[in-house]
């Protein structure tokens, strides 16, 4: 049984990178929709929200990505 729960231990931890990475970044993109559902009704009232917060939001989420490929798999 020791070996059995030694088994599983190690395939979390080697897969738990990866998992937290992948619900953060679906985490993120229900925040980018939500806030995009929120501009899309702003423009339509006529207040309109400057471009540079959707580049901020896109930069934040590829350096995201990068991190995670990257430094992923360091323990």
């Amino acid at each position: 049984m020791s070996v059995f729960l030694r088994m599983c231990f190690n395939i979390i931890t080697q897969t738990g990178p990866y998992l937290l990475g992948f619900f953060l970044l679906t985490y993120l993109v229900n925040i980018q929709q939500k806030r995009a559902k929120e501009r899309e009704g702003e423009q339509k009232k006529g207040i309109i929200r400057k471009h540079y917060i959707i580049k901020t939001e896109k930069v934040l989420t590829i350096f995201f990505i990068l991190a995670v490929f990257l430094f992923g798999e360091l323990r």
